[in-house]
Formats: C-alpha cells, sequence, structure tokens
C-alpha cells in the first residue's frame, strides 16, 4: 500500500525529461533498473571467502558472467555473457580448456547432477552435457514472461522430480518463477528487487530451504548484496552480505554476476559462489554452512510480540519467546526489517526489553539458539507499529489516476496507474513513462483534500518515488 500524508493542500508533481545518455561500465551486463537495497550484516563464519580467482586473467578477458561447479567432472564453467564463449576451469582455480557453445548470452548456469542448464535471458533454457559439451535438450520457460537471466536448480521441487527456478530483471515482471524440468510452470515468487543476476538454492542451511538471491543494487559503487528469501514463504530474512566487502575490496565498478551452490567441493562444506562482473571479474566462493548431521539444538518458539502483529505500541516492549532444547547460549537480533543487528549474546535468556522504536515500521528479530559446536536459527518474526496518532492519512491505492488532472503542459499521456511496485510499495503504483518522450515539464495534480485541522500548524508529507535512468 502507498501511503500519502498531506495537509490540507493540493499535491503537486512535476518531473522534466531531458536528453537520454547511454552508460557504459566496462564489459559487465548492467541492468537498466536498479535501486538500493538495505543490508544487514551477515556472520563472520557464514562468509569466509573459500577462493577468489581472478577470471579475466585465467579466461584471457573479460566479460564472464555466468559459473558453476560440475562435481561429477571436478571443473568449474564459466560464460560470456555476450557471446557463445565458456571455459573449463580446473579445481584449483586454473585453467582447463576453452570452448564455444552453439548457443550465445549465457548468463546462469546449474546443475542437476547430470547436466547443465543455461539461462541466456530468453524463454528458453537450453540444457547442456557437461562430458561431451554438447546441447541435449531444451526447457521452455515461456510462462516466465521475460525469460530467465538467473537460474537455481531445486531438487526437492515438483515432489523431488526436481525443478528450476528464475527470472529476469525487466520491470514490471521481477518475479522469480519455478518450472518442472518439462516445462510446465508449478510457482510464481513474488519479489520487487531490482537487478537480480545471481540466484541459488539452498537446503542446507538451518531454517531452510532458501534461495539465496545476487542482485546489482544501485549499480556499480554500491554494496552487490546477496539476500536471503525464504523458499516456502517467498519473503526475504533481512540476512545479506556485500561481496564487495571481501571478495572485491578495492572494485568501484563491479556487480553482480551468477550464482550457485554445491556441498561438493570443499569436503565438509556447502559452498556459495558465483562471479563478480568488474575489474577484473572473479570467481569466488564462500563457506556457507557445514555438512553432516543436523545440529542437535532444538529451534526457538513461541514468540511476543506474535509473528506479523500490528499496532505495536512504540514503548515499553519486551521480546520473549521460548529456547529450544539443548541450549547453552543465545544471540538475538533485532531492528528494521532488511537491517537487523546482532543486540545480545550470551547465556541463554528468553526475553530482551525493546528501545523506543519508531511509528508505523515492521521490525524484524529472530533468536539462535547454540551450544559449543552449532546453532539453530528461529525463523524472522515481524511486528508492526502503531500509526503515528498526529498523522493525517490519505492512502491513494492507484486503481486508476482519477483522483488526479494531468495538467502538463508536455507529457499529457505519459501519466498513468502502473501494475509495479517499483517505488516501495505494493501495486499498483503511479506511474510517469518515458514514452512518447518529450523534453519539458508534465505535472499532475491531486484533488483537493479537505482536513478538520487547526490552521498555522507546520505540517510536512512524503511519498515514495523510484527513478529509472533509461540508457539507449
Amino acid at each position: 500500500m502507498k501511503k500519502i500524508f498531506l495537509f490540507s493542500f493540493v499535491m503537486l508533481l512535476s518531473i522534466t525529461l531531458f536528453s537520454q545518455t547511454k552508460i557504459e561500465i566496462s564489459l559487465s551486463e548492467v541492468s537498466p533498473l536498479l535501486q538500493s537495497i538495505n543490508h544487514d550484516p551477515a556472520l563472520e563464519a557464514t562468509w569466509d571467502v573459500q577462493f577468489n580467482y581472478d577470471a579475466t586473467v585465467v579466461t584471457g578477458a573479460a566479460g564472464n558472467a555466468g559459473a558453476v561447479y560440475i562435481p561429477t567432472i571436478n571443473k568449474f564453467w564459466t560464460s560470456r555473457w555476450a557471446s557463445g564463449v565458456a571455459h573449463q576451469w580446473n579445481a584449483n582455480g586454473t585453467l582447463d580448456l576453452e570452448f564455444t557453445l552453439p548457443f550465445t548470452g549465457t548468463r546462469g548456469m546449474c546443475f542437476d547432477g547430470q547436466y547443465v542448464y543455461h539461462s541466456t535471458a530468453t524463454t528458453t533454457v537450453q540444457k547442456v552435457d557437461p562430458v561431451t559439451r554438447t546441447v541435449v535438450g531444451t526447457i521452455p520457460v515461456a510462462g516466465a514472461p521475460n525469460g530467465f537471466r538467473f537460474i537455481a536448480y531445486n531438487p526437492d521441487g515438483n515432489s523431488g522430480a526436481g525443478s528450476i527456478i528464475g527470472g529476469n530483471w525487466t520491470a514490471p515482471n521481477l518475479n522469480f518463477y519455478e518450472f518442472s524440468m518439462t516445462g510446465t510452470l508449478l510457482r510464481t515468487i513474488n519479489s520487487t528487487v531490482t537487478g537480480v543476476y545471481g540466484l541459488a538454492y539452498d537446503n542446507w542451511s538451518p531454517g531452510g530451504p532458501f534461495l539465496w538471491v545476487w542482485s546489482q543494487g544501485a549499480g556499480a559503487g554500491t554494496p552487490q548484496l546477496i539476500q536471503q528469501m525464504n523458499y516456502t514463504t517467498g519473503l526475504y530474512t533481512g540476512v545479506t552480505h556485500d561481496v564487495i566487502s571481501d571478495v572485491g575490496v578495492g572494485q568501484t565498478g563491479a556487480i553482480a554476476g551468477g550464482l550457485f551452490i554445491t556441498d561438493e567441493l570443499v569436503p565438509g562444506f556447502v559452498t556459495l559462489g558465483g562471479m563478480l562482473q568488474g575489474v577484473p571479474d572473479r570467481l569466488f566462493g564462500y563457506e556457507l554452512t557445514t555438512t553432516g548431521p543436523p545440529c542437535p539444538v532444538g529451534a526457538p518458539t513461541n514468540p511476543n510480540p506474535p509473528d506479523g502483529a500490528t499496532n505495536v505500541p512504540i514503548a515499553g516492549n519486551t521480546a520473549t519467546w521460548t529456547n529450544g532444547a539443548g541450549t547453552t547460549q543465545v544471540e538475538v537480533w533485532f531492528g528494521p526489517t532488511g537491517n537487523l543487528t546482532q543486540v545480545y549474546s550470551g547465556a541463554p535468556i528468553t526475553s530482551f526489553a525493546l528501545p523506543t522504536l519508531n511509528y508505523f515500521t515492521t521490525y524484524g528479530w529472530y533468536v539462535k539458539d547454540k551450544n559449543d559446536t552449532c546453532f539453530t536459527q528461529g525463523p524472522t518474526w515481524t511486528f508492526t507499529t502503531v500509526q503515528d496518532p498526529n498523522l493525517i492519512e490519505w492512502c491513494d491505492e492507484f486503481a486508476s489516476i482519477s483522483n488526479w488532472t494531468i495538467i502538463g503542459p508536455l507529457g499529457l499521456t505519459n501519466w498513468s496507474a502502473a501494475a509495479s511496485g517499483s517505488a516501495g510499495g505494493t501495486a499498483p503504483e503511479l506511474r510517469m513513462s518515458w514514452t512518447p518522450s518529450f523534453t519539458g515539464e508534465s505535472k499532475i495534480r491531486s484533488s483537493v483534500l479537505p482536513i478538520a485541522f487547526l490552521n498555522n500548524w507546520l505540517t510536512y508529507y512524503s511519498f515514495n518515488f523510484f527513478f529509472d535512468w533509461y540508457a539507449n
């Protein structure tokens, strides 16, 4: 829901469009739709770097984007996004051979135990035999409106028969789409994150299964965050990691590329790896979690405030929960959703006094129950505080723009109610389109909003907006 707070005035939006400018960043493939993402620092142990190879040097050129590890031949494959050129690496980070695929534009790859599946930003996924390096089939993904730029394999999907999950960064279709291995659309997972390039399915980490989503954020020079999404609920958990902070240290122009996951590269560990597009490109791997028997510590339960609670007061709150069996240590993480920080670590507790909160804000929190060797992380619980009683709210759902008058003088046909949520709310939203193009000013005016309020009060208003710099 888009919320706009207005006080006794007519709201006027004005946009001036100028000539378009082309922007290029090295040889990397950059999303045309970028926006910043809240960053929650992840655990140190979770993000230990296992390897970090210079892919530009190893493959002889830049433009590398896709990456996957193939345990049946103990090799990496990497791909060039603008051609059919691919490279086979030895597991120690040295080049084995270069080869050319009979199709172009591999951005992402995943492995199902026998074949490698290539996403090429089209509605056809290519199926390749890693031994012969030949195409042995395709999977149609026309049910994904803009095809697959990124791709992940889910061994648990389609009742254990396996599935592929993918999508593209083309607005307004930022969702993820899950298909059977024969091309039947099984599920749509809603997402509004822009610039997604890498995706991996994780059924090893405690509390999962998860999807790891790697986005180009607000572009070069900004955090390149891998975000954790709960696969079952389709909600982001707030756990993130900035690849620039370790793998890409010193790179000002690096952006997200393809992502992969495997438990067969480093014994005893699950590796989350990918290709950072930059100068140079870097093939990397993180220690995601350990393999072996599950942690015997039970999960925390019984949250209060209850998960999803609303109208929670901003003061006097204490979060409480029940620790799982076997807990000898506890961590508590809390903050606005998407920006959780550790607020306690130590002996077991079952309550934590919360600070004074902000009005009408959604907060998230989770508890890690630990012993001396492992931990079990509970789900991320959320609650929303009460609205500020001093605010008077006017909300336009933007099912249409009948509450608004387009007064131009230019761009009279450019305003519309669009089925997107790019400005940070829920669809639909008010949109100013770039087409038909013009140079000048276009204004749109709301209806008069009378309120029963005292005169001469200092008032404020705000609204969210998203600006898509169109590069031709």
